[in-house]
């Protein structure tokens, strides 16, 4: 007989789902990296695209460790890593929390500059007032290299967890009365329409 598919939305198989969550997020940010190097590397490239996907994939990331719906990222998972990556993700969560999120920091000014012409050795006139704004667009080449690399370290990591975790829901889905797993309703995306075409994590 045919397979059927049934919405897994149960208690037994949250911390799975937070886990896809996370990973899903660290494998955009990943693709968005690949993407960043790309644009750079046109002859003629356009700066407000490269800053755009830069700031996409540090917010991507940002989503695991930050406060909210999603779990935090695991802090066994950040300790485990050699202490150069420690240091890319204490990097890239300082532009997350100094660059992105917030706009009063040392990476951003806006100033306002007094023009004057002076008529002479005693009479200084003021003519006009302006605004001048600076940020750092984005980061380097170098630096979105490591920042992959970071993410591909995290996301190995957390795919053995993964794997983990999903054989202990199977367990628990097995030993389950046939009739209530009967009773689910079938899989189906409920808010976002259509369905991904790279749905599945790759664990």
């Amino acid at each position: 007989m045919g397979t059927r598919k049934l919405d897994g939305r149960l208690p037994v198989a949250q911390r799975l789902a937070d886990l896809a969550s996370l990973h899903f997020d660290l494998l955009a940010a990943e693709r968005l990296c690949e993407l960043y190097q790309r644009e750079w590397a046109k002859r003629s490239f356009n700066p407000e695209i490269v800053s755009a996907i830069c700031i996409a994939a540090i917010m991507r990331y940002g989503r695991t460790f930050g406060t909210g719906v999603r779990p935090p990222l695991l802090r066994s998972i950040i300790g485990s890593l050699s202490p150069a990556l420690r240091t890319v993700h204490s990097q890239f969560k300082d532009l997350r929390d100094k660059w992105i999120a917030h706009s009063v920091n040392d990476m951003e000014e806006t100033r306002i500059v007094i023009e004057v012409r002076r008529e002479s050795p005693s009479k200084l006139d003021v003519i006009d007032v302006f605004e001048e704004h600076q940020t750092i667009a984005a980061v380097s080449r170098q630096e979105i290299k490591h920042f992959a690399r970071l993410l591909r370290a995290i996301n190995k990591k957390l795919g053995r967890a993964i794997q983990t975790e999903r054989a202990a829901v199977l367990q628990s889905l097995k030993a389950l009365p046939a009739g209530e797993i009967a009773r689910r309703p079938r899989a189906k995306w409920t808010q976002l329409g259509k369905r991904p075409s790279a749905g599945r994590s790759r664990w």
